[in-house]
């Protein structure tokens, strides 16, 4: 089995091997975060390559996370080093992470999307982001926001450009694109708590993008983690 390699200026670590599939994790999380990527790893065949990453630069138990154009570049850096060698690559992405994901598709890999988000983001919903978490989020004189987060403590700071550059953004086309071009597909968690209207994934479906669906929350937590990991090896078995 390939070693496996730190990237430290990416805060990736990296297995070779082709194709390659590289993870992209949604808000609030790291790259290890209630095990979805590592257990979607254990599945893989021997001679699949991976990408684990974080888009938060992260210090103790405080987390910076920047702007969603910095995130992008981010993996565009990552899937531009993965090309170089002339690896076939993947985009697995869970919650925000297609958000960037798909902001960042320039007709070169093909996304599996975990639970994508598809809803149109307005200007007002930073105030409603800290509304909802009254009493451990605030908006400083910059526009940061700073919270802490329920499940650990752990103190964040979200940039302001997090939120500006969200409003109105092109993901949900840049989605379109890719199901067009044949390189999406989505498994649809049926019961994401998240999803308020599920016409754009028709929507999607019928520009071309595969869509599985699990009896799953968001996140897929157990007893569903094994159905995704089983679609998961069904919608990768044709690279296998």
């Amino acid at each position: 089995m390939a070693e496996v390699r730190r990237i430290p200026e990416l805060r990736a670590i990296f297995k070779p091997g082709n194709p390659v599939i590289i993870f992209s994790h949604g808000f609030g999380v790291e790259r290890t975060s209630a095990g979805l990527f590592q257990d979607i790893i254990e599945i893989l065949p021997n001679s699949f390559g991976y990408v684990l990453f974080d888009y938060y630069s992260i210090t103790g138990d405080h987390w910076s996370v920047p702007g969603i154009n910095s995130m992008t570049s981010h993996l565009s850096r990552i899937i531009d080093m993965m090309h170089v060698d002339g690896r076939e690559t993947y985009v697995l992405a869970h919650s925000q992470g297609c958000t960037i994901a798909a902001l960042a598709y320039d007709g070169t890999w093909q996304g599996v999307f975990l639970a994508p988000p598809t809803r149109s983001i307005y200007k007002s919903w930073k105030q409603g982001f800290v509304k909802k978490r009254a009493g451990r989020a605030v908006i400083d004189d910059h526009g940061d926001v700073h919270m802490t987060r329920l499940s650990d403590q752990k103190k964040m700071t979200i940039a302001s450009e997090w939120f500006e550059e969200l409003v109105g953004n092109q993901s949900y086309d840049h989605m379109r694109k890719m199901a067009s071009d044949g390189n999406l597909r989505i498994i649809e968690a049926l019961k994401d708590e998240s999803i308020k209207d599920r016409r754009r994934y028709k929507i999607l479906e019928q520009s071309g993008a595969k869509i599985y669906s699990i009896n799953a929350n968001h996140n897929f937590d157990p007893p569903h983690r094994v159905d995704l990991t089983g679609e998961i090896k069904r919608v990768l078995s044709p690279y296998s």
